[in-house]
């Protein structure tokens, strides 16, 4: 009588414990400082809420234990030197026993109403990394960055902060998988996620204006 066979099953893989890169880019900011920080701030803090709330898949996930974050200034944005710069900090700062290096992940913020400045320092970025061999991840283009500061005390799903909020929550699905952006659901195979300014274009230098005046900050 043939014995049917005992399905075992698989025990998971261990988790491969990777630090977060995340590259802080200047687009051309008045503020780089508040705004920058208030950005990284949200995306740390949001990627603490999940690792410690929101379990991660049995196979193939990375657990975040630290974070390395490298600011650019503005007078640099422009200058190959500055991505050249980056690209031999990355490679100095290899985390040592890990089986690959980490990805680096980026955002960047520009006070212009729209994110096509932030849009071409990360494609500028993207170049960089992939020239120097450096694992790129993909990142946020931030528009309307005279806003981020003034609504940085809002409700992170609110009208003034939902697109940024959504974009960053999607960017931490890339960093807790550890893998590209462009490997996520509904991102048509681009490495760079769009958070746009939340009022319109007619209206962006009169609540900006009112922000200053009444300083919500």
């Amino acid at each position: 009588m043939a014995h049917t066979p005992i399905e075992r099953e698989e025990a998971p893989r261990e988790r491969t414990a990777l630090p977060v890169r995340l590259a802080l880019v200047d687009a051309g900011l008045s503020d780089p400082h508040a705004c920058l920080d208030h950005l990284s701030h949200d995306l740390l803090e949001a990627l603490d809420v999940y690792e410690h709330h929101i379990p991660l898949p049995a196979y193939g996930a990375a657990r975040v234990i630290d974070s390395h974050v490298y600011t650019f200034s503005p007078a640099d944005a422009d200058t190959a030197r500055t991505w050249a710069s980056l690209c031999e900090q990355l490679h100095s700062d290899e985390h040592a026993g890990h089986a690959r290096t980490p990805l680096l992940y980026a955002i960047a913020c520009a006070d212009e109403h729209g994110f096509i400045q932030a849009r071409m320092a990360l494609e500028r970025l993207s170049s960089a990394c992939r020239a120097a061999d450096v694992p790129w991840g993909g990142g946020i283009a931030v528009g309307g960055g005279l806003l981020v500061s003034a609504s940085v005390r809002g409700p992170r799903m609110g009208r003034m902060r939902r697109r940024r909020s959504e974009a960053i929550d999607m960017l931490i699905a890339a960093i807790r998988s550890s893998c590209s952006v462009n490997t996520l659901p509904n991102q048509n195979s681009s490495d760079l996620i769009i958070a746009s300014c939340p009022v319109p274009r007619f209206l962006y230098a009169p609540i900006c204006k009112a922000c200053r005046h009444y300083r919500w900050e």
